[in-house]
């Protein structure tokens, strides 16, 4: 979408943490806010696919045996895109959250980093294509964790 409709990209949000009362504190909730917003909505999109297949008379074992319709389909990738998103954004490099949560850690590590920031955005297209399946086992693996908690407490 981004080259197509020029939207649908993240841009990086600029702070002062010289507004927090407590500065370690307010930039540790800004770099959490983003992946955990992307869990909740994740939590979100399966428990309303799960409401949704409840409606139509199925049960949570015919999601994976067969594709039930396109809604649920939409729920699923809906779901698995914001975990993947989530565990993006904390990768530690430069332009993302988990940059941010290693500078609030370990203020020495990040000077050093700080020196190959501006060569972030690189390593951040090299690493999309070299660990995508790392990224895709990964995000599996948590969908299907959330997928089953809130399917045995919905069912």
């Amino acid at each position: 979408m981004v080259f197509i409709a020029h939207f649908g990209r993240g841009k990086p949000v600029q702070i002062n943490p010289l507004y927090y009362k407590n500065p370690r504190k307010g930039e540790l909730m800004v770099a959490l806010a983003g992946p955990a917003t992307n869990i909740l909505l994740a939590i979100v999109g399966i428990f309303v696919m799960l409401i949704y297949v409840k409606i139509i008379g199925k049960t949570p074992n015919d999601i994976f045996m067969n594709n039930i319709d396109l809604m649920v389909g939409f729920w699923i990738n809906f779901s698995f895109l914001n975990i993947a998103l989530a565990i993006f954004n904390l990768i530690p490099i430069a332009p993302l959250d988990g940059y941010r949560l290693i500078k609030i850690r370990r203020h020495e590590g990040a000077e050093r980093m700080e020196k190959y920031a501006r060569f972030g955005v690189i390593f951040v297209i090299a690493l999309v294509y070299i660990a995508s399946p790392i990224f895709v086992k990964v995000s599996t693996a948590i969908f299907n964790f959330l997928f089953t908690i809130i399917g045995q407490v919905f069912y």
